[in-house]
């Protein structure tokens, strides 16, 4: 089976010349929408430490471990954990691509490295790698501000560092990235090389005395740097929770004067609104309402006093984020049932399969056959206007579910309002999309390894019907939008699927990452 693309994104680098950018696991590959030429491929690798450096480590990782005798029996007991071993694959896997507002540059954010990597976009469509700057923490999500210059980049330790898009190197071939300086092993005969702040007159307790001896007996001293960066960064916000999504937004005050705003969601249900830099630390408002996780916040264009926002609730939020007040809150779950209960008669998923090495026990499916939906998590957000934005504030809102073979599409009236429009049923789950102003067009990418409605259960290998991308022609109050098959032909070259088939490390985790957020309540043992 071919890796599905879990990121799109298009590229309007001349009115002429437009590109398609996928990202199918550790690779990227830029298109020609005009012929459906591949350009470029760049694939990521993995950045390992020199032999000896893992030499030392392996040593060093040895002299402190003492050694323990091995278990004669190889079934853990009834409460042992159990190992929790990842499979990675060899190469970073591409999670997220950000583009420029001018279409020049390219953001990809890998996960296992925890690298945002810069890409400058040829004329031809061709990539050219300008920057890697690894960070210390895992990327959650990566945005531009609204003037393009700087990075946001949000992390899962709830922390937002603002990068500048372009390096200030002389060599801009040079990749820069977080240097981390080796662990020094300091070994002296001398006891003065450590010196307790305690001693046997302060100390009382026989636990704390045995502690004592074994300080003072020590022979050595383990001393850990700090990693340092050779780039330039800055730590902006900071959440007490996990980041889910960033977004940057520039709004006009009474006075006609611009002013940043730079808008936060995490997984304790906020949605935060602070100021751009250099006052990001102040905050302006909050949006509260959601009873679940936020995974996707985003501000429609030609309505940019607006907020769209989806995660683990049953419903999408529109908010008027700078007041921090909800205007209209819409039932997503009743939607799904409605849209996608004609077609579910044709997908076999079984309630009762059970998926190994997950920290929820069971398997994650969202459809179910008994005409239900378990359970909505919003994966993605788009935005989709016909007309001028200073004529009109109508346009349409796109959602995707993760693990839902549908498109739901949505219409933000000029009253600020939605509406449910339609539901586009889809071949597969899908996973990303990218939208062509220029001919109508949007680009879906399908989920073409699991049965469509569950994360977990793959397909027959036998099954080569379902596509890498589904295109669509959209048109303005006219439903249901035409598919336009041959479209999608020229785009199902990537590679084959090369992990895991179940357990941690698997392609599921990949594919869909933002269902194991949800919280377990009280009392759940599943």
């Amino acid at each position: 089976m071919r890796h599905p693309y879990q990121c799109l994104c298009i590229c309007s680098r001349q009115l002429s010349n437009q590109v398609l950018i996928a990202a199918a696991g550790s690779k990227i590959y830029s298109f020609t929408l005009k012929d459906g030429a591949l350009r470029s491929t760049w694939t990521f690798q993995r950045n390992e430490l020199p032999k000896e450096s893992q030499k030392d480590d392996d040593e060093n990782a040895k002299a402190k471990s003492p050694k323990r005798p091995r278990s004669k029996s190889p079934v853990p007991s009834k409460n042992q954990r159990p190992s929790r071993s990842r499979a990675f694959p060899l190469q970073p896997n591409v999670v997220q691509l950000v583009a420029s507002k001018d279409s020049k540059f390219l953001l990809a954010v890998t996960g296992e490295d925890k690298c945002i990597s810069v890409f400058a976009i040829g004329n031809d469509g061709a990539l050219s790698l300008l920057s890697e700057r690894c960070m210390p923490k895992r990327p959650s999500s990566v945005s531009l501000t609204f003037d393009g210059s700087t990075i946001l980049c949000a992390d899962k330790f709830g922390d937002v560092y603002s990068l500048p898009l372009l390096c200030p190197s002389t060599d801009a071939s040079i990749p820069v990235g977080l240097k981390i300086k080796q662990q020094k092993i300091i070994t002296q005969e001398s006891t003065t090389s450590f010196s307790p702040s305690a001693n046997k007159f302060t100390v009382h307790t026989a636990r704390n005395r045995k502690a004592l001896e074994n300080q003072l007996s020590s022979k050595g001293v383990t001393v850990s740097e700090k990693p340092t960066f050779n780039f330039e960064h800055h730590l902006i916000i900071g959440h007490v929770s996990m980041l889910t999504d960033v977004v940057s937004q520039s709004i006009k005050d009474p006075s006609g004067n611009s002013r940043s705003y730079i808008i936060t969601s995490d997984r304790d249900e906020h949605i935060r609104v602070s100021r751009g830099i250099p006052q990001a630390h102040i905050i302006e408002s909050f949006c509260l309402g959601h009873k679940e996780f936020v995974s996707r916040i985003y501000i429609p264009s030609w309505s940019p006093k607006l907020l769209v926002s989806g995660g683990g609730d049953d419903h999408i939020f529109l908010w008027d984020w700078m007041a921090g007040s909800l205007k209209q809150k819409l039932n997503l779950k009743n939607t799904a049932e409605t849209g996608l209960g004609s077609c579910l008669e044709d997908y076999s998923i079984s309630q009762d399969i059970r998926r190994e090495g997950t920290s929820f026990g069971k398997e994650r499916n969202t459809l179910q056959n008994n005409g239900f939906v378990e359970s909505i998590t919003v994966s993605g957000i788009w935005g989709l206007n016909f007309d001028s934005p200073v004529a009109t504030h109508e346009g349409y809102i796109l959602i995707a579910c993760e693990g839902l073979p549908a498109l739901f599409v949505f219409k933000l009236k000029t009253n600020e309002t939605i509406e449910h429009h339609q539901t586009i049923t889809l071949s597969g789950n899908c996973l990303s999309l990218a939208i062509n102003t220029d001919d109508s067009t949007i680009m879906i990418s399908i989920d073409n390894i699991h049965i469509p409605g569950s994360s977990t259960k793959f397909r027959d290998t036998s099954d080569t019907n379902c596509s890498l991308l589904q295109c669509y022609k959209y048109t303005k109050d006219i439903k249901p939008w035409e598919e336009i098959k041959n479209l999608s032909e020229p785009y199902q070259i990537s590679d084959n699927l090369e992990y895991p088939i179940g357990g941690e490390g698997s392609i599921a985790d990949l594919l869909y990452s933002f269902n194991p957020l949800r919280k377990r309540k009280y009392g759940d043992d599943s």
